[in-house]
């Protein structure tokens, strides 16, 4: 089975023994924002246009209800909007659960719901059959390792480097060969930008790395 870009992300943000996120939640949001926009790109329904705004090519749904719901906001308004306005604008709405019940699902993780003090219950997703996670690291470790990338390994790999989480996962990868292999993903590029763009030690930096996470994950 096919997982979708943000699956993909997902399953390689979560602990395989404990289920533990490795990403703070407000980054996941962030992220899931630009793996939205990525699926999007892969199945031409936007592209930049000329003055580097998302321009809608197709709103027709995709029998998807994240992407579809991402569609209407970008047909919604009268001009074109960077990706930066729509990171900022769309982060907040987004949620990992239902993404994580999927994987689940498919088997790709297992829900193990826990109920504390006889009250508060939570969900933790540890690895489930280990063909998928398997799947898409040897992809992405093949990429590293000198071989040529999908359009989706490539945006894959893009969400892992903006997490922060490209040395935990791949240990010793060269990060200039995942600087080639992410360039030609124009979303990828634009959320490494807004991710990282601000001088450290600014106000702007300061409250950004507050919400979404600075260093340790």
């Amino acid at each position: 089975m096919t997982l979708s870009i943000a699956e993909e992300f997902v399953l390689l943000a979560h602990g395989d023994e404990d289920g533990k996120p490795l990403v703070k939640e407000e980054r996941v949001k962030l992220i899931l924002v630009a793996a939205l926009m990525a699926e999007l790109a892969l199945r031409e329904r936007i592209e930049l246009d000329e003055d580097g705004g998302v321009l809608l090519l197709e709103g027709a749904p995709t029998g998807d209800a994240a992407l579809d719901a991402m569609l209407a906001r970008i047909g919604e308004v009268e001009t074109t909007l960077l990706p930066r306005t729509w990171f900022a604008r769309l982060h907040a709405g987004q949620d990992p659960a239902p993404i994580l019940e999927s994987l689940a699902r498919t088997g790709a993780l297992r829900a193990e719901r826990r109920r504390s003090f006889g009250v508060f219950t939570s969900t933790r997703y540890p690895q489930g059959d280990p063909a998928f996670e398997q799947e898409v690291r040897a992809r992405i470790q093949a990429g590293l390792d000198g071989a040529q990338v999908t359009p989706r390994t490539a945006a894959v790999l893009a969400l892992v480097y903006a997490a922060r989480l490209l040395p935990r996962l791949f240990p010793g990868a060269d990060t200039a060969r995942a600087d080639e292999l992410v360039a030609g993903d124009w979303v990828g590029q634009e959320l490494l930008a807004y991710y990282g763009g601000a001088t450290k030690g600014d106000v702007a930096t300061t409250a950004f790395n507050t919400v979404f996470g600075d260093g340790a994950l």
